[in-house]
C-alpha cells in the first residue's frame, strides 16, 4: 500500500501516512494492516479533524471504519479474511466491550450500531455473540421509533463513498436522536382518574395498558 508500518505499543492508528501495529507475533497483524492501510487510502482526514466532540467523533469513526473495510474488500478480496482472523483474535483476547444492561447509554447506542455493522455488513461472525446481545439491550432501552430510524439509517452504509459521506450520516443519526427525543417529550403524560384508581387498589388488577410501560430514559 506504500505505507510506512512500524510496531510498537498495543492499538494500531494511522496519520495518513504511517501506520502503527500492535507489537503482538499473531497474523492479526494483517488485518489492522489492511485496516489502518484502508484509512490511508479512503478516508479524508481533513474531516475527521473538524469533528471535536468526543461522542460525534467516535460514532463518525464507528461509521467510517465499516465502509473503509467494505471498500478495501471490495478493492482487494483476499482482505476479507486478513480482517476476519483479526476480529476473532480480538475476541478471543477481549478487547471489545460488549453492550450491557449496566452500559452507558452512549455505548449502548454506539455498541450497537459498531457490532450491527461488523456482523451484518462485513459479516465478521466473531462478533454475532456481541451483536445479538447488543441488539437485546438496545430494544429495552430505546423506543421503537428509534429503533426503526436507526435500522433505515444504518442501510445506508453499504452506498457512502467518502468520509463526507459518513459524516453526513452521523449527522443524520444525531439529529435523529434529537427528533425522537422531542417527540418523547411532547407525549402528555398518562393519567389515571380517581375512580380507576380506586377500584384498582380494591381488586389488584393491573392495567394492561401501564403494566409493562417504563419511563423514558
Amino acid at each position: 500500500f506504500g505505507i510506512e508500518v512500524i510496531l510498537q505499543g498495543k492499538q494500531a492508528c494511522t496519520n495518513g501516512t504511517r501506520v502503527v501495529l500492535p507489537a503482538v507475533d499473531h497474523p492479526a497483524l494483517w488485518g489492522w494492516l489492511a485496516h489502518e492501510c484502508g484509512h490511508a487510502r479512503e478516508t479524508n482526514f481533513e474531516v475527521t479533524r473538524l469533528v471535536q466532540i468526543q461522542n460525534q467523533f467516535d460514532l463518525l469513526n464507528i461509521i467510517e471504519d465499516a465502509r473503509i473495510e467494505l471498500a478495501m474488500i471490495q478493492h482487494f478480496p483476499g482482505v476479507e479474511g486478513s480482517l476476519n482472523v483479526t476480529r476473532q483474535f480480538m475476541v478471543d483476547e477481549e478487547m471489545y466491550s460488549r453492550v450491557l444492561p449496566d452500559s452507558s447509554l452512549a455505548w449502548k447506542f454506539m455498541g450497537t450500531i459498531l457490532f450491527r455493522l461488523r456482523t451484518e455488513l462485513l459479516n465478521q461472525r466473531a462478533l454475532i455473540g456481541h451483536a445479538e446481545q447488543a441488539k437485546s439491550t438496545f430494544k429495552v432501552e430505546f423506543p421503537l421509533g428509534v429503533q426503526v430510524r436507526l435500522d433505515s439509517l444504518l442501510r445506508k452504509v453499504s452506498k457512502l463513498t467518502s468520509t463526507e459521506d459518513a459524516w453526513a450520516l452521523t449527522q443524520s443519526i444525531i439529529q435523529m436522536l434529537k427528533d425522537e427525543s422531542e417527540k418523547e417529550k411532547s407525549q402528555p403524560p398518562q393519567t389515571i382518574d380517581s375512580d380507576q384508581d380506586q377500584d384498582s387498589e380494591e381488586t389488584g388488577d393491573e392495567s394492561p395498558q401501564n403494566a409493562n410501560q417504563e419511563d423514558p430514559d
